[in-house]
């Protein structure tokens, strides 16, 4: 298997994105805007994740989990 170029530091950005949409869904109350920003971060990290991979494998599960959060996105945009 060829190495991937993405650090393990890097590749774990999404961490405490992640961790901060679950503390935002369980504080409840207006968290539209902060979910919608959180996903915008979240497809940052998969764009930074696809692009500095040099294994196709993994260039496509970032390309799958970026259609995935769209989709989360799509629905974030509909809570106030």
């Amino acid at each position: 298997m060829p190495p991937r170029s993405t650090s393990p530091k890097k590749s774990r950005g999404w961490l405490p994105t992640s961790r901060e949409v679950r503390r935002v869904l369980d504080h409840g109350g207006s968290s539209g805007k902060r979910l919608d920003f959180l996903m915008q971060e979240l497809n940052r990290e998969a764009n930074t994740l696809g692009s500095k991979s040099v294994d196709a494998e993994l260039s496509q599960a970032a390309l799958e989990i970026k259609v995935l959060i769209e989709q989360m996105r799509e629905q974030v945009q509909n809570i106030e």
